[in-house]
């Protein structure tokens, strides 16, 4: 028996760990012997002139309807709607999701929610009532921690529809001894620099502002070590409706380039910024780094990719409680701060950077979890389980 999936899911302009792990579970599912087609959304190119910006959208968007009703209609997949949390992502794809329930009421489908914005609407809002008649006509629900769970039980949705499944890490997961020797090798040679890396989109509330400004506190502390840091600030500057303190990338970027050069003209410290690493050149940064740093307060943070991948790599964490942060790291892979002060994050490098047990064991911890409840292969047979258990694998 053939088993057979649509993804529909929206297209990103930039990187999106949605599109991301979409592809992943397409991925592990034709693995495992599944057949995946899957339908890209249009995304709104804002920096297009406005006529055609909303021609090609709507014609776009159009086509995706097409494409859709003819996958579901062939094969009699199951159809799942990776949905974004927008007004303008119902109209694009949340209409279709409604339609087709109407249209073939028996056809099994699925939400599939990443980001986290839904937890902050108000029970009686336009966007809340729209998003649960979504979530009403879909056959289970997946999210990805427990706050997210309880949060739609609390709404109403029976618990039995709710499933956590968690997203993966898409890089090759260090063995035990690789973590170990890479922060072994701090012990044997004291005059080594720790590395320290912040990986994202150059967003504001994701945290690089605070990531540098606490590695200048460490930096300039009396009572630091002596050794050595190199401070790693990787990604594109990103703009979004969350960015308050800079208007333009030439803003963005001359503050930037001011904190690196004051970084820079400290003793034993060596600091750069790489505007963006993908494949093999990501997974070295990873590999290399010692501690990973992601003060995020990004409002719709849910289960940041980068921090499963930071894990699977071997790095000790330093990171916020926001979103499902804390439920994805667990208590042992590294320290979840609630102040994201410079001081506060500065206080937890120098325990880090001073103690080469604590953070061998933060990052031994971190890799072990990952290899275990975040590894390509349990997130390909978590979605096997999930439509095997739920009755949604006939096709």
């Amino acid at each position: 028996m053939i088993h057979a999936v649509v993804f529909a899911y929206p297209q990103a302009l930039s990187y999106s760990g949605q599109t991301a792990t979409t592809m992943l579970a397409i991925r592990e599912l034709e693995a495992l012997g599944w057949e995946c087609r899957s339908i890209d959304f249009i995304a709104l190119d804002r920096t297009q002139s406005p006529a055609q910006r909303y021609i090609r959208y709507g014609f776009g968007v159009l086509g995706a309807w097409v494409r859709l009703a003819v996958s579901a209609l062939y094969g009699q997949p199951v159809i799942v709607f990776n949905h974004g949390q927008s007004l303008n992502s119902f109209l694009r794809m949340g209409l279709a999701h409604l339609v087709l329930r109407k249209l073939l009421p028996r056809r099994k489908m699925i939400s599939s929610l990443h980001g986290s914005t839904f937890m902050t609407w108000a029970h009686d809002s336009r966007e809340m009532r729209f998003f649960l008649r979504l979530l009403r006509a879909s056959d289970a629900i997946t999210v990805l921690g427990l706050k997210q769970r309880s949060r739609l039980v609390d709404l109403g949705i029976p618990a039995n529809r709710v499933r956590v499944l968690p997203n993966t890490a898409n890089i090759e997961h260090a063995t035990e001894e690789d973590v170990c020797a890479k922060h072994m090798a701090l012990t044997q040679d004291p005059a080594m620099p720790i590395v320290l890396l912040h990986l994202s989109l150059l967003i504001e509330s994701k945290g690089y502002g605070e990531f540098l400004d606490a590695c200048h506190t460490y930096a300039i502390s009396s009572d630091r070590p002596v050794r050595p840091i190199d401070i790693q600030l990787v990604g594109p500057m990103h703009f979004t409706s969350y960015c308050k303190n800079f208007t333009t990338p030439e803003l963005k970027r001359a503050a930037i380039e001011s904190k690196i050069e004051e970084l820079n003209a400290l003793p034993h410290v060596s600091a750069r910024w790489i505007e963006g690493a993908h494949g093999v050149e990501k997974e070295a940064l990873f590999e290399a780094a010692h501690i990973f740093v992601f003060p995020s307060r990004f409002p719709v943070e849910a289960q940041p990719l980068v921090l499963l991948e930071a894990m699977a790599a071997g790095c000790a964490l330093i990171a916020s409680d926001q979103g499902e942060i804390p439920s994805t790291m667990g208590e042992d892979s590294g320290l979840c701060l609630t102040d994201l002060s410079a001081e506060s994050i500065a206080q937890a490098l120098t325990l880090y950077i001073g103690d080469d047990d604590q953070r061998l064991a933060a990052a031994l911890a971190g890799r072990r979890r990952a290899a275990h409840d975040f590894s390509a292969k349990t997130y390909g047979e978590n979605w096997h389980k999930l439509l095997a258990d739920s009755g949604l694998e006939e096709a």
